[in-house]
Parts: structure tokens; sequence; C-alpha cells
């Protein structure tokens, strides 16, 4: 199933009192299923309309977000998987929001949720359950999404669910209504991606899943989720000192064994944690070793930061990306890279500090320089923390979907902008120990969108960085609140539903519509929304947007929109009136009437833009001004006295006489040669 197929197949009826998915499932909005709710998604009862003892619900997404649609058809397509996954989805008009947005239906698993709340203890389980019934359905299912690439981004206790009334199996929960990782507790987050923020994690590698997978052993064993009376700073604080292993385990007493498989999983080096192949190994009776992550180097002195000792770089890192204003004094105090170069006696980090305080000034905005020197100095103090900036924290791989879920914080986009123009992204990026093979379609993305920044107007700026940095991301216009639009189709099919109500003082197309159609397909557009921006005139701002959606409308082969054709009737007055013949206004307003109905906006194109139309009333109008400029000139003549004027009569009858003489001579000439000739 492909996202646009979705859509093109969901009830469109707005005023109907059924819900239903492609003929197969009908939802009931009057029958909400807390127990099932995934965080921030709401899950209401559905039926099974093919028949059978099916029983199902459905999760109705948010407007302002786009789930991860694109991962369905991979899951679908993986059998015999003890984890929840879509059955079908579709864009559907939801009566409570009284809008349109995407629901998912999937099978209502057997038993409860294995933590009904996060923060409820349970009854811990025993190390013997742990292998058979997590453990073992669990390797199989991260072996599988490893193996298409997937991540899952939301294994923790309370989205895991008993899968028989007998509670010996276990299902994990689903992980596509929302972006990844969004609603995941800091604690099932490895040390660098919980400083992030949820919003700008992304989309994560397999070894976070065989993480988050260690935290929940974690917390099985427990009975409940480990340090649930530290704050989320103080757990990052903690794993960076102590190591996850010691922040999360450190209270339990579990066996030898156990302690192999949890060091393995929670292992703060990537590189040497645990992978599905190594559980597996383990499951089968065979030892491992797992190689801890080396803790970083302490100083011989503390620095004191904020009222607090520091004895090493990445602690102190941590602190100052929370501490903003108190950093950037520190920096400018020369303390920072004197503690680095005596007390932590590294002298090539400290010239790297020395270095980059010299480059930040190179280059950018004057006014932005000590945010820019700030950020690039966390970098330099801890590669493995996500890129900061002020009040933005966000795996650089995490920062194009950021983007998307914070658009609406006015300031935030402000100090997001910021970041793209000081190239903080690419400073990153070269700041890293390790390359990886994703940042050099990273790198060009980031470079892109510079461009678009620099010009304010339609089909750029920060609505056009916003569409190419999430493809496929729902139209933000508030044109479209109560839509959800991801594609042309969807485009023309919303734009028809709001012309069925007043839009006398509105226009189908703004930034946000220009950019998404601009993103979508500029090689096909981009002559359309350029001449949205060197529109002169009203009745050339309408026609370019008429040309720009007629386009769209053929692209997408999407259904006739007489609704938008009657909106565009009304703001196409401006058009007709450039038609400088009567008769031919008359004739295109008919024309115009007739064709509204079809609701096809390339044919309103062809009516009030017809080439050879245009050029035979240009022609005429020209013909008509000269043959009207004569004239003037003779009634302006004739109104100044020229037929009285003396010398206009001497002059006419000199010439009258000449004429008359001539005439008489000529006359006489001819009786003379009469006569004679007889």
């Amino acid at each position: 199933m492909t996202e646009s197929s979705s859509h093109q197949q969901a009830s469109t009826d707005n005023k109907s009192t059924r819900v239903v998915v492609h003929g197969s499932f009908e939802l009931h909005p009057q029958s909400p299923l807390p127990h099932l709710d995934s965080p921030g998604v709401k899950a209401y009862a559905a039926t099974d309309m093919r028949g059978g003892n099916r029983a199902v619900f459905a999760l109705i997404c948010r407007r302002d977000l786009r789930p991860r649609i694109d991962t369905v058809p991979a899951l679908r397509r993986m059998p015999n998987m003890l984890m929840m996954k879509p059955i079908d989805a579709a864009v559907v008009f939801w009566p409570p929001e009284s809008g349109r947005r995407l629901a998912m239906v999937f099978d209502i698993p057997a038993g409860k949720r294995v933590m009904p709340e996060a923060d409820v203890p349970i009854k811990p389980w025993r190390e013997e359950e742990i292998i058979t019934r997590l453990l073992q359905p669990m390797a199989p299912v991260l072996r599988d999404l490893a193996e298409r690439n997937i991540c899952h981004r939301s294994i923790r206790a309370d989205n895991i669910f008993y899968n028989d009334a007998n509670e010996s199996q276990i299902l994990l929960g689903e992980c596509v209504s929302n972006p990844p990782a969004l609603y995941q507790s800091v604690i099932y987050e490895t040390v660098a991606n919980g400083m992030a923020m949820p919003e700008g994690r992304g989309n994560g590698r397999p070894a976070d899943d065989i993480y988050a997978l260690g935290v929940l052993i974690v917390t099985l064993l427990g009975g409940l989720t480990p340090c649930a009376d530290m704050s989320d700073e103080d757990i990052i604080r903690s794993k960076i000192k102590k190591g996850s292993y010691g922040t999360l385990a450190g209270d339990l007493r579990p066996s030898l064994p156990m302690v192999e498989v949890l060091r393995g999983l929670l292992c703060d080096d990537p590189a040497e944690r645990w992978k599905s192949n190594d559980i597996f190994m383990w499951l089968s009776g065979r030892h491992l070793s797992p190689k801890q992550a080396a803790f970083p180097p302490k100083a011989a002195r503390p620095l004191v930061f904020y009222g607090k000792e520091y004895l090493t770089a990445p602690s102190l890192s941590y602190d100052m990306g929370l501490n903003w204003t108190a950093a950037i004094e520190l920096i400018e105090s020369g303390q920072l890279e004197s503690w680095v170069r005596r007390s932590l006696g590294n002298e090539e980090l400290a010239e790297q500090l020395r270095m980059t305080t010299m480059s930040a000034a190179a280059y950018g905005s004057p006014e932005q320089l000590n945010d820019r020197l700030l950020s690039r100095v966390l970098m330099i103090l801890d590669p493995e923390a996500p890129l900061r900036y002020k009040n933005i924290s966000a795996r650089v791989e995490g920062l194009p979907l950021l983007l998307g879920i914070k658009f609406q914080d006015e300031g935030f986009r402000a100090n997001y902008i910021e970041i793209i123009e000081n190239k903080l992204p690419n400073h990153y990026m070269e700041a890293q120990l390790k390359v990886r093979p994703d940042y050099l379609s990273l790198r060009k993305l980031f470079e892109s969108v510079i461009l678009f920044l620099s010009k304010d107007s339609h089909g750029f700026g920060v609505e056009r960085m916003l569409y190419e940095f999430c493809p496929g991301w729902p139209c933000q216009s508030p044109l479209l609140v109560q839509e959800y639009t991801a594609d042309f189709e969807d485009l023309i099919q919303s734009l028809e539903r709001l012309a069925q109500g007043d839009v006398s003082d509105k226009v189908p197309i703004d930034r946000h519509i220009s950019a998404f159609c601009a993103t979508a397909h500029p090689e096909l557009v981009s002559r359309e929304v350029s001449a949205l921006n060197h529109a002169d005139s009203p009745a050339s701002h309408v026609l370019a947007m008429l040309r720009l959606l007629a386009e769209v409308q053929e692209i997408a082969s999407a259904p006739n929109a007489p609704n938008l054709s009657g909106w565009f009737r009304q703001l196409l007055s401006p058009v007709v009136e450039t038609f400088h013949n009567r008769e031919t206004r008359e004739l295109v307003n008919r024309r115009l009437d007739a064709l509204v109905e079809g609701g096809n906006l390339s044919l309103l194109v062809a009516n009030v833009d017809n080439i050879q139309e245009r050029l035979q009333d240009t022609t005429g109008f020209a013909a008509a001004r000269t043959a009207f400029g004569n004239l003037a000139r003779e009634v302006a003549w004739l109104m100044g006295g020229g037929m009285t004027n003396q010398k206009y009569v001497r002059r006419s009858a000199q010439q009258s006489a000449s004429v008359v003489s001539s005439i008489l001579a000529g006359t006489a000439l001819v009786i003379l040669t009469a006569y004679y000739a007889f």
C-alpha cells in the first residue's frame, strides 16, 4: 500500500455519519478505547466489514505530523512477526475534529499491556521469564527490522502487550502513528539521543532499538522504570559519569549470565553494543564478553562552571549547553581553553578550541558570533553529543524532522534558520571522529536549502525548506487546518472542500501551498511558481494561481473540482477585464459560466488566456487606438478653428482656384481640339 493510493480510496463525504476505510473497516468515533491509545494519538473501536470475528481498532493520527506511513508497506510484508502492524490506512473525515485525519487500523491485542502505566510498578519478572517471554520472541523481531533498515524507536514497557490470555507471549506495540522516538522516555534513549530534544532524535539506527531492549529488561526485572525519581537531566549526567549500565542496573542483583546480556545491550559505544545475532548466540548458550565503552579522561583539577565542578569534557559540555549565556561568558574569559590545555592535558583539543575561536568570526552575522562560537565549541568538547544552539538540541540527522514537528513555533523557527545560515550542521559533521556514509547526502541537503532561505517569495523561504526537509509532510497552510494534505490529489480535493464554504475573502494559494507544490514537482511547476512572484497586477496574480493549480490537477489526474472552479470564477473578473473588446469580454464570461460545473482548471486557463484570442484583441485594440488617435487629432483641429483660419482659407482658396483653373483649361482645350478637328 502506498500513501497516495490510501488517499485515493478514502472516504470524502464530510457529511456522512459513517467513517469507512477502503470499504473494509468501519470506524466508530463515539467509541473511544483509551487503553489502546498511543502517546498523542487516540484509539477508537472499529468493525471489520468483510465478515468474520476479527477484532480491530483504529488510531487517529495528528493533522500536523506525518506518521511513518512509508514504513507501513515493509511492515506488512513481514509475516508472523510478534509486533502490531497496520492492517490498513487511509485519510478519512473524522467527525470529532470536524476535519480529515489519517486513520490506521490494527488488530486488537489478545491481552493487556505489560506495564499499563510507565510510572506504576508491576510484579518483577524472573530471569527465566525474561529469556522465554521477552528475548526469545524479540530477537527475531529486531533481526527482521534491522535487515529491512527499519528502526522501531518505541520499545518500552508500556508499549508491550501480552498476546494471549495466559500472558505467556508478548507482542511489541506499534511504531508508525508518530514520528520516530517522539514520545520515547529519555531513560530508553542512549546518552547522545537523550541529550537531543525528542523531536530531534531522528530515525535512529538498529543499535538504538537494542539499547531500548536492554532498558526494557532492567525495567521488567525491577518491576518499575529505573531512575523514576530522577530528572531527565540528572539521568543523562549519571549516564555520562557512570555509564548506562551503572546508572540503570546498578541497584539490581542479576545473575552473571544476565549481567552479560545487560552489559552487551546497554554498552554506550554503538560499535561495541550487541546486535540481534549476539542475542541469538547468547540464547544458544554461547558466552560473550561485551566490551564496555571507555570513560572520558579526567582532568587533574576541576573547572568550576555555574557553581559546579567538572572533571571531564563531556559532562562540562552537556551543562554548558543547558546554560547558554553563562557558557558564552566562560569561553570569553579564556578559562575553558586554559583548563583543557593545563588540567585536562589535551593540547590537540586546546588547539582546536583556539582555531575555532578564530575562524568563527571569519564569516556569518556579527550579532550571532557568540552563539555560533559556543555551538562549535560544544561540538569539539563532545563530538558524540547532539548539535546544540540556544534552545535547540538535535542529532544532525534529526534536524530535518525537527523542523516539521516544531514548525509552528515562531521563536524556534528563528533559531533554526540561524543554525542553517551559520552552516552549523556541516561543522558538526566535520567534527565527528567517525565518518558516516549518510553524511554526504545530508551535507548536500543542508547546503541546498540555504538558497531557499535567501529568497523571500513564493516557492522559497522557510516554507520551502520545511517540505524539502520532510518529503510527504502534510501541507501546513492555514487554509487547510481541517485537512490532511500530503500529495497533489489531496491538495485539489482539499481546496475543493474549502471552496464549498465562504471563500470571498481568500485566495487558493499561499506561501505554504506554493512551496508544497514546488517541492513535489520542481521541474513541472517552476514556471508557474515563478509567475506568482513576477505578477505585477491582480489579474496576472490570479492567472498565475490558476495556471499552477491547473498544472497540479493535471499532474495528479485529480478529479474535477467544480467548487474550486467557482472560486476561481469569482477571482477571474480582473483577468476578463484585461480584454479590450466588450463583446469579447461578454463571450469569455459566458464561456466561464459554462465551464465552472465541469471543474477542469485547464479549460478555465484556455478560456481566459487563449493566445489567438488575445492576439486578435490586442491587434484590434491597437488598430482602434490608431483610428481613435487620428479622429482625436482631427476633432482637436476643428475645435481649434482650423476651418476658419485665414491662412487655411487663403491656402484652400488658392488650391481650389488652381484646381478649377486646371479643369477649365483642360475643358477649353478639349472643346477647341474637337472644333478644329471637325
